[in-house]
């Protein structure tokens, strides 16, 4: 929670404490009949604001954390990927290595993002996985052979 959230909701505990306080002073020194209708309208108006608070919250855009894992090729020609990279990975230009040492070998049966992980391939021609490289990645240019 934001420090205006939390400042926000330390406001509403104040403003609920001090409207419980005022119907009991309502009961104890007016009558019950009108402390009822009192309570009434105040429950009409927190209700509306509760309404209000909902339809802002859902109008707000979602953040990156409220969506899950995050994977980001940021850099220029970069590669990421949320979980293994098995295979071939080349960021650069010319090359020409043979074809990969294999096929790719099956995902794990985990084979879904990794839960709440950030992967960011941030530089030029970066390469990041959440998990593991098992594979070939060249990042750089004119690659003739063997693991870069």
């Amino acid at each position: 929670m934001t420090r205006r959230g939390r400042k926000l909701a330390w406001i509403g505990a104040a403003v609920g404490a001090l409207l419980t306080a005022g119907l009991i002073v309502l009961v104890v020194f007016v009558d019950l009949e009108t402390a009822n209708q009192v309570a009434g309208i105040v429950g009409a108006i927190v209700s509306l604001a509760a309404l209000g608070v909902s339809v802002y919250a859902l109008l707000q855009p979602l953040r990156p954390d409220a969506t899950g894992p995050v994977n980001a090729a940021e850099g220029t020609r970069s590669v990421v990927a949320g979980r293994d990279i098995t295979g071939r990975v080349s960021t650069g230009d010319g090359d020409r290595r043979a074809t990969s040492p294999g096929p790719a070998s099956p995902a794990p049966p985990d084979s879904g993002p990794v839960p709440g992980g950030t992967t960011r391939a941030s530089g030029d021609r970066s390469v990041a996985a959440g998990r593991d490289i098992s594979g070939d990645v060249a990042t750089g240019d004119s690659n003739t052979g063997g693991s870069s």
